[in-house]
């Protein structure tokens, strides 16, 4: 049994499609709350009270894009159910959610339950340690930080639940649900243990494109028993998430080569930002310069976003992307160092070991300077000293 978690109590619900759980504000029905946990699909939003607000919106926002989302109330479920449930888990990170004993025991058992994390960074100028940072170490997170770019925000959520959640989606089903026929939707229904609807949405000519759209008023309509209208409304919005990995998989594998063209003929003040996502992979950053450095991924704006800091000698892991460039910049200077002897950086589909090096401009004013402070020497000689040291440079280089 997970730990008694304190603070509050309830279920946020909601009428709309994606909100499959519609449990009680009581603990009257938790029994069937329970068992729509079971039969549901959903993103858990993890949050301290501090962030209620914002953990509300978000959950909203994805329920809106057709992405089941939850957020607990202590006293309705059974924390552990819910988490095992969850195909993906958003903490919302701040200082005091890092604080909360509660938020921790959370997140710690989603993580031994392996339960995928996409993190949401919500506090200015503050980066997650101790607990937090050890679990959500290497892991892309999500900036919220900016009410005035939620919306953009949550497309970067929604992109990184996707690719999340398409570990697990996508497996068992060779096309998109929007693909099926008649025939193929039965076989999915008898799958799913509703094998006595079969005949009517055979009857009715029902394929995946129809089923999709179907509402909960429509399935009534139907004579669909209530009991099992939300199961029907749940698996469409798995199904439309599954079908969103399907379709985005595809048209990244079709970009490939394109792309791997592009990456070699990138010039440095060509725009470059994240696409797609591809498959996650893993880079071990080692920073072979002599320069302190900052390692930054670029995100779907273009923006340059810091990830870690690197001394001389400094290693680390770093999960992400294949089609999501990063970038590394000397301390102080801002200058652009070299990862794998080039500026711009996309990582493999392998884990890959990316070796910073290179010359700062720094290192190179430094030595434009020597270079100029010898020659104002040299002009400074009498014709006799310069033939001398012309002489010697002579002998030194061979030069007849």
């Amino acid at each position: 049994m997970f730990p008694d978690i304190e603070e509050t109590v309830g279920v946020i619900t909601g009428e709309k499609r994606g909100d499959i759980l519609k449990g009680s504000n009581n603990n009257n029905n938790s029994s069937s709350s329970a068992e729509d946990t079971e039969q549901s699909s959903f993103v858990l939003i993890s949050y301290e009270d501090s962030s209620f607000d914002l953990a509300s919106q978000i959950c909203d926002a994805l329920t809106e894009k057709s992405i089941p989302a939850r957020m607990y109330f202590e006293g309705s479920e059974d924390a552990s159910k819910l988490i095992e449930s969850a195909k993906v888990i958003c903490p919302i990170m701040t200082q005091s959610y890092q604080d909360s004993k509660k938020t921790q025991r959370e997140l710690n058992y989603a993580d031994t339950r392996s339960v995928p994390i996409a993190p949401i960074m919500a506090q200015t100028s503050w980066r997650q340690t101790g607990w937090l940072g050890a679990i959500t170490a290497g892991l892309l997170y999500v900036d919220f930080t900016d009410s005035n770019k939620f919306n953009t925000s949550i497309g970067h959520l929604i992109h990184e639940i996707v690719n999340l959640w398409g570990d697990v989606l996508g497996k068992g089903h060779a096309t998109p649900v929007h693909e099926w026929d008649e025939e193929e939707l039965a076989a999915y229904l008898n799958g799913k243990d509703l094998s006595q609807y079969v005949d009517k949405f055979l009857s009715s000519g029902i394929n995946g494109r129809t089923f999709i759209s179907l509402t909960e008023s429509e399935f009534a309509e139907l004579d669909i028993d209530s009991s099992d209208i939300s199961h029907l409304l749940s698996l469409i919005s798995e199904l439309t998430l599954e079908a969103e990995v399907m379709t985005t998989k595809k048209a990244e594998e079709a970009a490939a080569k394109p792309k791997a063209v592009q990456k070699k003929e990138s010039q440095p003040n060509r725009v470059v930002k994240s696409s797609g996502g591809g498959s996650s992979t893993h880079v071990n950053f080692e920073n072979q310069s002599s320069f302190e450095c900052e390692v930054f991924w670029i995100d779907y704006e273009g923006n340059e976003v810091k990830y870690n800091l690197l001394h001389p000698g400094g290693r680390y892991r770093q999960q992400t992307y294949v089609e999501h460039p990063w970038v590394v910049r000397a301390v102080g200077s801002g200058d652009y160092l070299l990862i794998n002897g080039a500026r711009l950086f996309f990582p493999d589909a392998e884990e890959t070991l990316g070796v910073i090096t290179g010359e700062s401009r720094e290192d190179v004013n430094k030595i434009s300077d020597q270079a100029q402070n010898i020659l104002n020497q040299i002009n400074a000689l009498s014709s006799k000293e310069k033939f001398s040291l012309f002489s010697k440079l002579k002998n030194i280089l061979h030069i007849q």
